[in-house]
């Protein structure tokens, strides 16, 4: 009688400590959706940078065994963003030296109308990577000892690329839109820009084999959660917490490792959250309203 009793205790104190171990779970997997490590970490839209960057965090770089492929990744992340401003870059400077073959053209309403249509639509399809990318430079501001020492700074790199790229097409679409007279032209230098800023996603669609997309992306069974299983592994720490690693702020110890390249990091950080949130946010696309009479007036003196 004894020993069955001791048996269905034993029993119930396995049942309990399972159930326990779900609730930790639960608990651990809440803490981390509320702090948006899983905005970080959701790779569905197939960028290159975006998938660069979750390569680098170390513990997705041993679950997946990646560590042969993120030297890779980072070559062709940079590829992308040399041709993307080259595009940029040459199309830009043949409006300012009028080598296009275009003239800004003052605005009548249907115009204008069409103008901010096409911006607030561009800016629409945009602001996921610019977003993306600023909540990724956040989490390698707050969690550099989830990334290798050799990983900091091609992490870091590779959310300057998506910002910087995804922001400068879209000032380029401002600009050529002003240069447009007809409602057909708006629409098909629209249509072109977008296609810049899509670059990054188009050429990884393009790939026939990428390891971390095969993992995470392409053949996930229904039923199967991997980024959220690895969400569950990462979690922002606001305090400190073991072997005193503590978040990066300005008010507060930096890493042993790579303390100057940290700082640098949050330096741009803020810079970056001040053109994120004050500008680009809420009011990127009505600069067109500012532009179409600067930028025609700017013209017309030049050609007077």
């Amino acid at each position: 009688m004894k020993k069955i009793r001791e048996k269905r205790l034993k029993e119930l104190h396995e049942i309990l400590e399972k159930a326990t171990e779900g609730e930790e779970k639960v608990k651990e997997f809440e803490e981390a959706v509320n702090n948006g490590d899983e905005k970080v970490l959701n790779t569905l839209d197939d960028s290159i940078y975006s998938l660069t960057f979750v390569s680098m965090i170390k513990d997705i770089t041993d679950r997946y065994d990646l560590a042969f492929h993120i030297n890779d990744y980072f070559f062709k992340s940079m590829t992308i963003f040399g041709i993307q401003m080259l595009i940029v870059v040459f199309i830009v400077s043949a409006a300012f030296n009028g080598k296009d073959g275009l003239y800004y053209v003052e605005p009548t309403l249907d115009n204008m109308i069409m103008r901010l249509t096409a911006c607030y639509l561009f800016h629409l399809g945009n602001y996921p990577d610019i977003a993306d990318a600023f909540r990724r430079l956040k989490f390698l501001r707050n969690n550099a000892v989830k990334f290798e020492k050799k990983n900091i700074l091609p992490a870091f790199l590779v959310t300057q690329f998506q910002f910087w790229a995804s922001l400068l097409s879209e000032a380029s679409n401002l600009v050529f839109l002003c240069r447009q007279a007809a409602l057909t032209d708006i629409i098909m230098n629209y249509l072109a820009f977008a296609g810049v800023s899509e670059i990054d996603n188009i050429f990884t669609g393009a790939l026939r084999y990428m390891k971390i997309k095969d993992e995470l992306v392409d053949n996930v069974q229904e039923g199967e959660q991997p980024i959220l299983d690895a969400i569950l592994t990462y979690k922002k720490e606001h305090k400190k917490v073991e072997d005193k690693e503590t978040v990066c702020t300005f008010g507060s110890p930096l890493p042993a490792e790579k303390p100057h390249l940290m700082r640098f990091i949050m330096f741009i950080f803020e810079i970056e959250r001040i053109i994120y949130k004050a500008l680009y946010f809420y009011l990127f696309p009505y600069l067109v309203f500012f532009l179409s009479y600067i930028l025609y007036k700017k013209g017309d003196e030049v050609t007077s």
